[in-house]
């Protein structure tokens, strides 16, 4: 029955009909899937209705994605780290949910299934560089376990904090692999 409902261009019919996920609609980089699956609290569905109803669909975008050599990012708004795990198993690159979920659990226990997207704090107008280097150093050191990713996209930071964040991740990574040939 779901199936049905679903649009028919986003269906798999035989050997797929993709064609509007093909590299050069995504310009040979990624794929960014915007969907709210949550509220303030929760979800809008469990679990087993995701796991039913959703995730084999998106489980066929990113197969799909990952074929062409594509990332799939994923985009949910709502509080979704309840359902974190499924979301994990279909096998997304990365993930840009909403501050309103616990982000250290989820670095915690899927850091290493998926890039989790934090993002950095909001800065009041007069905010010094030294306060935006402080910043930056304490999401480094917050979100830095060997084999786990994280990635900032707010283009509202401020220039010195971003500089900032770029410096002291690569401090951090040429500790953790000083062999590194970037390093």
């Amino acid at each position: 029955m779901f199936y049905d409902i679903i649009p028919v261009e986003c269906r798999d019919r035989n050997e797929g009909n993709f064609s509007w996920l093909e590299p050069d609609h995504l310009k040979d980089t990624g794929y960014l899937f915007h969907d709210d699956w949550g509220g303030q609290a929760a979800p809008f569905f469990s679990k087993d209705t995701y796991n039913e109803m959703i995730a084999p669909y998106i489980r066929k975008m990113v197969n799909h994605c990952h074929e062409k050599g594509v990332i799939f990012e994923l985009h949910s708004c709502g509080h979704t780290d309840s359902i974190a795990d499924a979301i994990a198993a279909t096998g997304i690159d990365m993930w840009r949910p909403q501050p309103m979920n616990d982000i250290d659990m989820m670095y915690r226990e899927y850091g290493d299934k998926f890039k989790l997207g934090v993002r950095g704090p909001m800065f009041a107008p007069d905010v010094t560089e030294e306060e935006q280097i402080k910043a930056a150093q304490d999401i480094v050191a917050r979100f830095n376990e060997p084999g786990k990713y994280v990635f900032t996209s707010n283009r509202a930071e401020p220039p010195m904090f971003r500089k900032a964040l770029y410096e002291a991740s690569r401090k951090a990574y040429c500790a953790l692999e000083p062999h590194a040939s970037s390093c």
